[in-house]
């Protein structure tokens, strides 16, 4: 089955500890350090930092073109009889590796003091490793969101690039699902940007359960997107996640502080039915 594929490479090398160090007694503030070690480290750090703080905090892959980015996985999770109906079966993977960061947090409540300064540090620690891709932290009117910013072109040269969420939509003003405005902006968002971006890990009880009204003209998926999420019950955040090897996303959405094992996001790796099995949506 196909989650069990996504889930064997979410191991690969998915590790995050927390440590927290309390200052002398009377000090209102103490550091955490997130060290993570991952294929995907600068979400998984967010991860571990939306748990700090209890704050959404979305974050988008930058599309891996340049071969030294991604790391060739097949071997490691493609099935012997689907390497042998199709030879040139390929599943890569970004290049992850370390990378640490140390929020500080206020004493009193245990949350990241700064929000800003947090995800700024992490930006700063992922260039310093020289990880594949350049982000920036967006700050939309209390909404966190890491997008991608500069990522290395096949020809090796670091381009500027922009989230395909900033693609413009439209649809009449109507009331629907959550679920049902979903699937129209991520079909929306592939029409415009060429790339098709799927719904993979969900809480989808809540966001077929939960009615919304709501219409676009001309307007950024982006905004929209976080339009429609503020209309949800809880407080959810998402991951858009980039198949170096079939050119396509797949958008995970959790509950914040629902981000706990034995349920990790759906990551995108080859064709699904060739490497063992298909599925529409990976239910949590």
């Amino acid at each position: 089955m196909m989650f069990n594929l996504f889930f064997s490479l979410a191991g690969v090398r998915g590790v995050a500890v927390i440590t927290i160090l309390a200052l002398a007694p009377g000090v209102r503030a103490q550091t955490a350090t997130i060290a993570v070690n991952d294929p995907r480290p600068l979400a998984k750090a967010a991860d571990e930092l939306e748990r700090l703080s209890g704050v959404p905090i979305h974050y988008e892959d930058v599309r891996y073109s340049y071969a030294s980015d991604v790391v060739d996985v097949t071997d490691q999770v493609a099935r012997p009889e689907a390497r042998a109906k199709n030879p040139n079966l390929r599943v890569l993977i970004p290049r992850g590796g370390d990378l640490s960061a140390a929020p500080d947090l206020d004493k009193a409540t245990g949350k990241v003091k700064n929000l800003d300064a947090a995800l700024a540090g992490l930006l700063s620690a992922h260039v310093g490793k020289g990880l594949p891709g350049v982000y920036a932290a967006n700050n939309v009117n209390g909404v966190h969101i890491i997008v991608p910013s500069k990522v290395l072109q096949t020809d090796g040269v670091l381009q500027p690039v922009s989230s395909v969420f900033e693609k413009p939509t439209s649809f009449p003003f109507q009331s629907r699902t959550l679920l049902e405005t979903l699937e129209i902006i991520l079909a929306a968002v592939s029409t415009e940007s060429g790339y098709k971006v799927s719904l993979g890990t969900a809480p989808l009880r809540l966001l077929a359960q939960t009615t919304v009204s709501l219409g676009a003209t001309n307007e950024s998926a982006q905004s929209v997107l976080l339009r429609l999420l503020a209309n949800s019950p809880a407080a959810l955040s998402y991951r858009l996640f980039y198949s170096p090897s079939q050119h396509y996303y797949l958008f995970n959405l959790h509950v914040v502080g629902g981000l706990e094992p034995p349920h990790p996001p759906a990551i995108p790796t080859g064709n699904a039915s060739s490497v063992g099995g298909s599925s529409k949506y990976i239910k949590r």
